[in-house]
């Protein structure tokens, strides 16, 4: 069994729209949330969902695990990519 990754406390919520702009490039949509706790989910043709979770009324982080772990990762790493080059 592979090791489910997950972070409570790097991505910020301010930044919410921009990660879920960096997940359309990567070709997931944005779908209705679920559930109270949800503040994102995407979805693919295939494969798992990106969900992010915040704790009701949080104003900070959002909880990220598993794919949705991996896709942030993936962004912070283009992220960086390209403010090295500015």
């Amino acid at each position: 069994m592979s090791a489910v990754f997950r972070s409570r406390c790097q991505l910020h919520l301010s930044k919410l729209d921009e990660f879920a702009e960096y997940c359309e490039t990567q070709g997931f949509r944005r779908v209705e949330t679920k559930g109270d706790y949800e503040v994102l989910r995407m979805v693919a043709a295939k494969g798992e969902p990106v969900i992010a979770h915040a704790k009701s009324g949080s104003k900070e982080h959002a909880t990220t695990w598993g794919m949705s772990e991996r896709m942030f990762l993936k962004w912070q790493r283009s992220k960086r990519a390209r403010e090295a080059k500015s």
